[in-house]
């Protein structure tokens, strides 16, 4: 086992040069990892595809070929076993593949076609296989639907013979009834509940592990062609359609309700302090092909004041309604976490209380899940700021803004032409997402005007940064991140030393608590972040969700104050999470907590600490 050496050449077992072209591909193995790299698309993680040598170093982590690592594939057989060995599954995938070769080499196409993709119980849906034989010689063909069981297949041209002959198409078009009681589709990962983070598969074992389950729908050729044996050949069914822009587009099948339902906001914090009506939203998806109609209404917990139902009325597949409940809380309102869920019923008498969830991008397989139409009203003592005129900058996936003006907050998103030219003095505060300085050009350019506002009486708050934000010297006064593991700070005689300004840094390894639930240490509990408008005590710090923090400051300028320390079991306490300074007439805070996680999961204590980082006065100092 290998991993690589990155930029430690003592523990270097093994170097591989890169640099070396692919002539099949035109490009270098290095060219070619850079461009696979920038597939990660959720990850931020493109890179260019240099021209060039490039020495790639390995370490070896551990041995059991016994050849000690002289080389890279020392110890291990890479010689193919011939074609025909090996039995059971190896057998079959070995069979598989000479079919799929033989299907080439004898000139003949199957494919596998749905006239929708959303499939509702109890509905027809239309299918079409096809073969095409575009050889010399006829093909005798037959096909069929693999189907889960209880699917109810239309008579006709499955299970019989076909004469395909030279330069034929020939179609199998059906019908096949999706049963009623049919499960709408959700990966088996997803089928229980998560215990924490983790998930509980269920089910066919086979598939465990995998990353898609098996095809809904099949269809199944065996064909004859003259003279020679059969072979059998496999083809998921696909919705295919023409999209304008891109072409031919496939996506798999799913099994979706007639009436699909979800409920925004998904998770509310709500003041048990507000008494005003808050503004719930409903939103149908009809897949049905025939019109529907009824009601939809939001069931609430005991005690809470009930809302009338609504109507809604489809007419055709593919139809959006949007209904609003304006949702009162209950004369007491006690501190906890309470469910909303929205239930629909038709004309007919069925009853619809889930939606489905799609994930649909061009560089992965579309993927659907089920999902139960539910709010989840988290209730907290929660004081607004007296900040009530809040800028934010937008950063990467960000979706705290959203949070804010769901507990009550008046939040104005800056874009480029504002941030380029807006009066920044109208704000009490103003609020930087989380990689920001990655994605908006235009916070770069106009960083100055950022750092004016506040030396002139403003206040800035920046969530979590990456190197770009570091090693640009875009805060106040200078901070770094990363360094060597936190351990080896130990040898350094001063670990807070600021490197010389234009030292180039090898290491980037940033400090983090990846512990939701480690202990977190206040430094200075009597400040105002602590305070004012909300008491934050220990109890804020429960609940969570899958860190504390990250990219936290390494060293830092003795003008900022640190106002926290935590650290993971076992490790160096870490004090660059929350960094505060006074700048001229104002305030700045950087911060590695991650809000961003936490505002959008509806976790009350952090909305309690991030409010009152929000509401900080200009030169707020430590008492």
């Amino acid at each position: 086992m290998y991993r690589s050496a990155r930029f430690d050449t003592t523990g270097t077992s093994v170097v591989l040069d890169g640099g070396l072209l692919d002539p099949d591909i035109g490009q270098s193995y290095r060219q070619i990892a850079m461009r696979g790299r920038s597939l990660h698309r959720s990850q931020d993680m493109g890179m260019l595809q240099e021209m060039g040598p490039s020495t790639i170093r390995m370490a070896l982590r551990e041995d059991r070929t016994g050849a000690g690592g002289s080389s890279f594939f020392a110890g291990i057989d890479t010689t193919a076993p011939p074609v025909g060995e090996g039995d059971g599954i190896e057998a079959q995938d070995q069979q598989a593949h000479r079919n799929v070769a033989r299907g080439i080499q004898a000139n003949l196409l199957v494919d596998a076609i749905s006239d929708v993709g959303w499939l509702v119980p109890g509905q027809p849906v239309r299918l079409r296989l096809s073969v095409w034989n575009p050889g010399r010689k006829p093909v005798k063909a037959r096909m069929r639907l693999i189907a889960p069981s209880g699917w109810r297949l239309g008579a006709g041209c499955l299970e019989k013979d076909h004469q395909v002959a030279p330069g034929e198409v020939v179609d199998c078009k059906f019908e096949t009834l999706v049963p009623e009681n049919a499960p709408f589709t959700t990966p088996y990962f997803l089928h229980q509940p998560r215990y924490g983070a983790l998930y509980r598969w269920t089910g066919d074992p086979a598939v465990w592990g995998e990353p898609f389950d098996p095809p809904l729908l099949q269809g199944e050729f065996t064909l004859t062609p003259e003279g020679e044996e059969p072979l059998v050949l496999s083809r998921e069914v696909f919705f295919r359609y023409r999209d304008q822009a891109v072409g031919e587009v496939r996506r798999p099948l799913f099994v979706v309700p007639s009436v699909a339902l979800s409920v925004e906001p998904a998770v509310k914090v709500w003041s048990t302090g507000m008494r005003e009506p808050q503004r719930f939203t409903v939103t149908l998806r009809h897949s049905g092909q025939d019109s529907t109609r009824g009601t939809v209404k939001l069931q609430l917990p005991p005690g809470w004041p009930e809302v009338a139902a609504q109507r809604f009325d489809f007419t055709r597949r593919d139809e959006h309604e949007t209904v609003t409940f304006l949702i009162r809380p209950p004369a007491v309102f006690s501190p906890g976490t309470y469910v909303l869920r929205a239930v629909a019923q038709d004309h007919s008498g069925h009853r619809y209380e889930s939606g489905t969830v799609t994930v649909d991008y061009p560089h992965i397989r579309s993927r659907a899940y089920s999902n139960v139409a539910t709010s989840m009203v988290r209730a907290a003592p929660v004081a607004l700021p007296r900040a009530r005129r809040v800028g934010y900058v937008r950063g990467a996936s960000d979706q705290v803004p959203e949070a804010l003006q769901g507990v009550g907050l008046t939040v104005e998103q800056l874009d480029a032409a504002a941030l380029e030219r807006a009066d920044f003095s109208r704000f009490d505060a103003i609020v930087i997402g989380s990689r920001a300085y990655e994605t908006e050009p235009a916070l770069l350019e106009n960083n100055a005007r950022l750092l004016d506002y506040v030396r002139q009486g403003g206040h800035l708050l920046v969530q979590y940064q990456r190197q770009v934000y570091f090693d640009g010297n875009y805060a106040p006064y200078p901070l770094t991140v990363g360094g060597p593991p936190i351990e080896s700070l130990r040898t350094i005689q001063d670990s807070t030393a600021l490197p010389p300004p234009g030292t180039r840094r090898i290491f980037i390894v940033h400090d983090r608590v990846t512990d939701e639930t480690a202990p977190v240490r206040v430094l200075h509990l009597t400040h105002p972040a602590f305070t004012q408008p909300n008491l934050i005590g220990p109890a804020d710090w429960d609940g969570w969700i899958q860190e504390r923090g990250l990219y936290f400051a390494r060293t830092w300028d003795k003008r900022y104050t640190p106002l926290l320390q935590m650290s993971d079991p076992g490790e160096a306490p870490l004090e660059g999470g929350l960094l505060l300074a006074t700048v001229g007439k104002g305030t700045y805070v950087y911060t590695g907590l991650s809000f961003f996680r936490q505002l959008p999961a509806g976790i009350p204590g952090a909305f309690r600490l991030f409010l009152n980082l929000i509401d900080l006065k200009p030169r707020a100092v430590v008492p």
